[in-house]
């Protein structure tokens, strides 16, 4: 049986736990007026996002505002399982954005803006599947599809000031349908990105720089999946994989400044996360202390500085924060070092999100019932060099 949110929250306040303020329960309770509107930053600690009502308790982050005060997902709201996409702030609390006219109710909201007044996500409208572009001002609207396409798309990712948004429309190619990466905004529409030349007419785009000017994915080439990069005014290009596995790699987020892209690649012992800049080429991260060369990168900080990302070791997947001087280590140890306090039983299972400065980073994990939470961690001290 559900446990409910009050019911949750009056267990945790029991609980000697030295997490500071926990404005983030605070809100859930409604008691938004405790925590100043006036605030510019998050304060710095650990903070459980909670779910929408409805349906069992589950909710996953899927991105994060450039400053980190924003945090867009999605959360069941019913007894069937169906979403709903959220946006979160430490003020505010969980709210439900939620769905397009004419289909069935459901949505994911799976990226934002900068400042966090835009989010992006996929939603069932009257057409099928299709993206959507949400405002406060203008609500949930449309994005409409690619020339030829069935209405299967989703939106994934944002440009920091909201006009740009990429994703993947399944479109029909000759006798067959195709995923095809696209470019949006309010003036083209739909823009297929195209592919590799000789390849198979398969591409997937992931997200976008600051500026909209970069978009990464992945496309199908003569020797397999391979992470691509699509530059303004340039053709696609790829990014290599690993050595030493199958050839098989996808981009999964470039830096704001479109710098440094990440992803997962295929390895000598399994799939690996990695790092590609124009300078160093594609590199692998390593892996967690006991990780069973299972790995991903979810997303970079300014410069690709801070990675964050998923590994699986003997206690299963666990959320991971990459840097240069320090390689990869468990969101949760930084988070301790650091002097953050997590709830007991605690299980960071993947970090999806990183600020700009890298001082924020966001994730979903097990909560102590061993349930699915969102989760925010803001980290103390100044943006990394």
């Amino acid at each position: 049986m559900r446990t409910s949110t009050l019911e949750r929250a009056r267990r945790r306040a029991c609980e000697r736990d030295p997490i500071p303020i926990r404005p983030a329960l605070i809100v859930v309770l409604g008691l938004a007026g405790l925590v100043s509107t006036a605030r510019a930053e998050t304060a710095v600690g650990f903070y459980a996002i909670g779910d929408l009502p409805g349906g069992a308790f589950a909710s996953r982050t899927l991105d994060l505002s450039a400053d980190g005060r924003f945090v867009v997902g999605a959360s069941i709201v019913d007894d069937a399982g169906r979403e709903e996409g959220f946006r979160w702030d430490a003020v505010s609390g969980l709210v439900a954005l939620g769905d397009l006219k004419g289909g069935a109710r459901v949505s994911r909201a799976t990226a934002i803006s900068g400042d966090g007044r835009v989010v992006v996500g996929t939603s069932q409208s009257a057409s099928g599947k299709e993206g959507f572009r949400w405002s406060a001002a203008e609500g949930m609207i449309g994005l409409g599809d690619l020339p030829r396409g069935i209405f299967s798309n989703d939106a994934v990712g944002l440009s920091h000031d909201g006009t740009v948004a990429v994703g993947t429309a399944q479109a029909i190619r000759g006798v067959r349908t195709w995923p095809r990466a696209f470019r949006w905004t309010a003036d083209t529409g739909m823009v297929d990105l195209g592919t590799f030349e000789k390849g198979r007419p398969t591409s997937h785009a992931t997200d976008v720089s600051a500026d909209g000017s970069s978009i990464v994915g992945s496309a199908s080439s003569p020797r397999g999946r391979q992470a691509a990069l699509w530059r303004a005014g340039e053709s696609i290009v790829g990014l290599g994989d690993l050595r030493g596995g199958e050839f098989d790699s996808e981009a999964l987020a470039i830096a704001p400044d479109g710098s440094v892209v990440v992803g997962r690649g295929s390895g000598p012992r399994g799939r690996a996360a990695f790092r590609w800049s124009a300078r160093s080429g594609i590199r692998g991260l390593g892996d967690l202390p006991g990780g069973a060369h299972d790995s991903e990168a979810f997303a970079a900080s300014l410069g690709g500085r801070r990675i964050v990302g998923r590994a699986t070791t003997k206690r299963g997947d666990e959320a991971f924060l990459w840097a240069p001087d320090a390689g990869l280590q468990r969101v949760e140890t930084v988070a301790r070092e650091a002097g953050i306090e997590l709830p007991p039983a605690w299980q960071l299972e993947r970090a999806v999100a990183i600020s700009d400065d890298g001082r924020t980073i966001a994730g979903t994990g097990k909560n102590p019932e061993g349930t699915l939470e969102a989760w925010l961690i803001v980290l103390p001290g100044e943006a990394p060099n």
